[in-house]
């Protein structure tokens, strides 16, 4: 369970280290990216509009309801960290 408390904490922590987190999902063909500003993008990275991408959602709603494929953040240097579950990125975050 990811609360609103979290979010942010997860936010921030990105905002801190110049990273942005890509939340791929399994049911869903956009992708959550979270870093500096908040976005939907397409597989091809390519900008969607929020309402197309996910509907009315709010953002910690998306999180929890599409069944996450994976979460990738990629850091300033270039590196990238790869997620297999919520979980293992919420601990990452902490």
């Amino acid at each position: 369970m990811l609360t609103d408390r979290d979010f942010l904490r997860v936010r921030k922590k990105l905002v801190e280290i110049g990273g942005t987190a890509y939340f791929y999902f399994k049911d869903n063909p956009n992708v959550l990216v979270v870093g500096r500003f908040i976005r939907a993008v397409d597989r091809e990275g390519r900008t969607v509009p929020w309402s197309k991408a996910f509907g009315g959602k709010l953002i910690v709603d998306v999180i929890m309801t599409y069944s996450i494929d994976r979460i990738k953040v990629v850091l300033n240097d270039g590196r990238s960290i790869e997620f297999p579950s919520l979980r293992d990125f919420i601990k990452w975050v902490r």
